[in-house]
């Protein structure tokens, strides 16, 4: 009984399933020959080389900066994960220019501010080497030694940070962009 009934719902599906099938395949062959006959006018413009070789390059992947963890939010991450230090907000407020200072206050705070950001990139790199060295196999240096170094290189660079921080702001309320930014 079974059986039958099983045999009877897949003589239903190929019998009836078919023709639905074959009507669908018939209105996406009409609709495609009408798509083409809509751009049988139209040309298109071949590319080359020498004009890829024109078009202005960007990076394919932008990063986007950190945002600051909201007070009250206990977000851990987990021990084995290094984490990049969160931004954080200047200490001191900006630093204020006398009304005769002008350029030299200008170009004072761009080297300042170019200064910090290298420091920042310098420490995040040397930070990404401990890890690496943290977690490598074949390490000489005790796993403790470079734990120690990893803090006091994470101080330093929440330091830098701030520092980086302090002077962007020190920037934007003078009017300046920055020559680069540090994407995070």
């Amino acid at each position: 009984m079974r059986a039958k009934c099983l045999l009877a719902a897949g003589l239903a599906v190929h019998l009836f399933g078919s023709p639905v099938f074959a009507q669908t395949l018939v209105e996406a062959a009409k609709k495609e020959k009408e798509r083409r006959e809509a751009l049988k006018g139209k040309t298109a413009v071949p590319v080359t080389n020498a004009d890829l070789s024109q078009v202005k390059k960007k990076p394919s992947a932008e990063g986007r900066k950190a945002e600051p963890p909201k007070e009250g939010a206990g977000v851990q991450a987990s021990p084995n994960t290094p984490t990049a230090a969160p931004l954080v907000q200047p200490v001191s407020p900006p630093l204020g220019t006398a009304p005769g200072e002008g350029q030299g206050k200008n170009e004072e705070a761009l080297k300042k501010h170019e200064e910090a950001r290298k420091n920042l990139d310098s420490l995040t790199v040397q930070l990404q080497g401990l890890w690496q060295q943290y977690y490598s196999f074949n390490s000489m240096v005790s796993k403790e030694k470079v734990q120690r170094d990893i803090a006091e290189t994470s101080l330093k660079l929440q330091a830098a940070t701030a520092e980086e921080a302090k002077w962007r702001a020190e920037l934007k309320r003078l009017g300046l962009q920055p020559k680069s930014t540090v994407i995070r």
